[in-house]
């Protein structure tokens, strides 16, 4: 595609479509890396002064030609790689070519090796469906998750095509594929499959296949030609237009192409609107369905209906398992679901994939067997006796890496830097650990907060946090948002994140500064309008969260954040679930934090209702944690407005300053903060013979009453049990009953 073409797409693109719109875009071919790196460097910088944080990237390639040069600049553009891989080398082999296996995992091993992740296509033919198990078995020793596409017949192909599997042959492959995915949820993800049951779940199709797609997606050609479908587009007679003679979307849509293929919609709609499955499964693909001699059903419609209603099966049998029935008879329904222990359910609700929960609760267990054993060795034995050991080299190479880490972690890279622009607030609130407020008025200038970022950036902090008191309310704020932007892309890596209560009035040239001067927006918000207005003032939740929707309407790919500081009782009961729903109404991240004893928080008490499930599924609390071995003293840094620097926002009192930044410099100051790196769970005398310790990662700070930061907190009951639950929950989810675990010598 010459360069003169994609400034035509992108032009068109920009001007038929509102800066508020979402738009995905992907690199598609042929093979889209052969035009070059020089050719991506230059245009993704077009797209991104263009569209900014509203557009995400993909690539789908056979990755032979990625080296390190396309990574980091896929990885500082934020781009997902995707590839093409069919299973092991010769069944991939046979369907894509001699050496494409190897050029492709060659390619895989680069993005890895560079810090990407990739997302697999696997295509199942007639020559490769019988082998299913062995394809699944390869990714899963790959490490690799995938989608699942079947091979399709081109549009008026006049012979059958041998690799295209018939409607019952596509349906039994899609079953037993699914059974045997379910017995292996634990170890890998099939997106595909996790799309179609949550589409099950909540009436809405998610993937393409499934959806009215007319006008959701556009492929344009090298040429500058817009066809509907990336499927369609080397077929000329389904060309809908050109970015060069088709100036409007609107005229798009009335091209001759278009009405076809919006009437075929409509029949569809008519002709399966009886069918139970019809809302999530629209009817299919239209490109499948124009293959079958212009019939207005997908071939595979039988094969569709045939899965979901096993899913819908299969998710029944959870919904009524026993373990599901006796918690209902001893706890009563769920506030949130009736019934939900099932890994299936787990995905029709959208919580966290079981692959992911296993891999924490592995973690989890390895982490205490850790912290009672001599060596990683001593900890596999252990383990062993439990039954969780299925391959010892592999097993023992997890245990010493993890037993590393920890023994690392304190050593390791610079995580935050707090710079406190200003300790002024337009609100007062109750638990305020820096006392701000409308009367304090000392805040930090423009150049020496562009300075502390630039400094941060290069001595490796991964994020430069701007806090206060409320940083927009400095009084140079326009000049430090419009600093704050032209300085995103010159720190990379590192991420500039910014800390807002959002209770203020908010103009569309202020929206849209706040969407480009930082990678993140952490917002506050405490619980329910009532919590909320009682610790942040009256009127300021409504303010708040008008806000927010605002933001988000303007600006839908922002990365937003809610973090809630509330009490453990308050996480738990209305306050919390306010937030979680909100959260899930926005499809925005929710982080709660307990009020800590600072500042106007001081008179707070740690209660044994610390230990705090925040959700009723072990797979969630399970999910939410990793092993840990400190706090994060000595990798974070805390700078005040006039430049005095702490380890800690609880530990900000004279006797733990590291010194001015602005007259010591900022590498003196680290050298200072080094000193708390020592303190972790391994050197506090209390915490070092704690089998959870791991789990718990110590106390924070602000509870203790000694003003050495080692020493032991006086009561660590609800710590512990909060760390013992979550090893609980963890053998629950592994299948590990309580006795078998003791008998291996492991504590509870």
């Amino acid at each position: 595609m010459s360069l003169e073409v994609f400034d035509s797409i992108v032009n068109w693109i920009s001007s038929n479509f509102s800066a508020n719109d979402h738009i995905d875009l992907t690199f598609h071919g042929g093979e889209p890396l052969v035009v070059g790196l020089k050719w991506y460097k230059r245009n993704l910088l077009v797209l991104h002064n263009k569209f900014g944080n509203n557009l995400k990237l993909h690539i789908q390639s056979n990755l032979w030609l990625l080296d390190k040069d396309f990574c980091m600049l896929f990885k500082n553009y934020g781009i997902s790689l995707g590839t093409s891989l069919d299973g092991p080398q010769y069944i991939n082999d046979l369907q894509r070519g001699e050496g494409y296996y190897s050029k492709t995992m060659s390619g895989i091993e680069t993005a890895r090796n560079n810090g990407l992740d990739v997302s697999v296509i696997c295509t199942f033919t007639r020559l490769s469906s019988s082998h299913y198990r062995k394809i699944l078995s390869f990714f899963i020793a790959e490490h690799l998750s995938f989608s699942i596409h079947t091979a399709v017949s081109t549009l008026f192909e006049k012979s059958n095509n041998r690799l295209v599997m018939s409607p019952d042959e596509n349906a039994d492959l899609l079953l037993n594929l699914f059974d045997a995915y379910m017995e292996n949820i634990t170890r890998i993800q099939i997106s595909t499959f996790d799309m179609m049951a949550r589409s099950v779940s909540t009436g809405k199709g998610y993937i393409c296949t499934f959806t009215d797609c007319i006008g959701d997606y556009l492929a344009f050609t090298p040429d500058g030609s817009i066809y509907s479908c990336n499927r369609f587009a080397c077929h000329p007679i389904w060309r809908l237009g050109s970015v060069q003679e088709t100036s409007s979307f609107e005229e798009l849509c009335c091209s001759k192409i278009w009405q076809q293929l919006r009437r075929h919609e409509l029949a569809v709609h008519e002709d399966c609107s009886d069918c139970s499955h019809f809302n999530y499964c629209r009817g299919g693909c239209v490109y499948n369905a124009m293959t079958n001699n212009l019939s207005q059903r997908d071939p595979n419609c039988k094969a569709y209906k045939r899965l979901f209603d096993h899913i819908t099966n299969r998710a029944l049998e959870e919904v009524f398992s026993k373990k599901n029935i006796d918690a209902l008879v001893i706890n009563g329904p769920y506030p949130n679901h009736l019934m939900q222990k099932g890994k299936l359910l787990q995905i029709m609700r959208n919580g966290p994939h079981p692959q992911q929960v296993a891999r924490k609760a592995r973690e989890i267990v390895a982490s205490v067997a850790l912290a009672i054993s001599d060596s990683p060795m001593d900890a596999l034995c252990k383990l062993e006796k439990t039954g969780l050991i299925t391959n010892q080299d592999l097993a023992l190479q997890s245990l010493t890496t993890l037993r590393s880490i920890l023994n690392m972690q304190s050593q390791m890279r610079l995580v935050n830097a707090y710079l406190h622009v200003t300790y002024s607030c337009n609100l007062k609130c109750t638990h305020c650990y820096a006392l701000s407020g409308p009367d304090k008025s000392q805040f930090m200038t423009i150049d020496k907060i562009i300075q502390l970022v630039y400094e941060a950036s290069e001595v490796g902090f991964r994020k430069v946090v701007i806090t206060g008191g409320e940083p927009i309310v400095h009084p140079k704020r326009d000049i430090l948002l419009d600093a704050l932007s032209a300085l995103r892309e010159q720190v990379k890596p590192t991420q500039i994140a910014l800390r807002t209560n959002l209770a203020y009035p908010l103009t569309a040239n202020l929206i849209k500064r706040l969407a480009s001067s930082t990678d993140q927006i952490v917002v506050s918000l405490d619980g329910d309008e009532i919590s909320h207005d009682a610790r942040r003032g009256l009127g300021s939740y409504s303010l708040t969260v008008a806000n927010l929707r605002k933001i988000i309407a303007k600006y839908s790919m922002i990365d937003l954040k809610i973090t809630a500081v509330l009490n453990s009782e308050q996480i738990d009961g209305i306050e919390g679930n306010s937030v979680r729903a909100l959260g899930e109404e926005l499809d925005l991240p929710v982080c709660f934090k307990l009020v800590l004893p600072l500042g106007r928080g001081c008179n707070q008490v740690l209660k044994p209702t610390f230990c705090s499930s925040q959700d009723n599924s072990n797979e969630d609390i399970v999910y939410s944690e990793r092993p840990i071995a400190t706090c994060g003293l000595g990798m974070n840094l805390y700078i005040e407005p006039g430049g005095t620097c702490y380890p800690c926002f609880a530990l900000m009192g004279v006797q733990y300053s590291l010194g001015n930044v602005f007259t010591n410099g900022l590498k003196n100051i680290l050298k200072n903060n080094d000193a708390y790196r020592s303190i972790t769970v391994d050197s506090n005398l209390q915490c070092r013979h704690c089998a959870v310790r791991y789990l718990c990662g110590g106390f924070c700070h602000a509870w203790s009453v000694s003003d050495n930061p080692d020493d032991p907190i006086k009561d660590c009951t609800a710590l512990h049990k909060r760390a013992s639950s979550l090893l609980i929950n963890a053998l629950e989810v592994l299948n590990v009953n309580s006795d078998r675990w003791l008998n291996a010598g492991l504590p509870l």
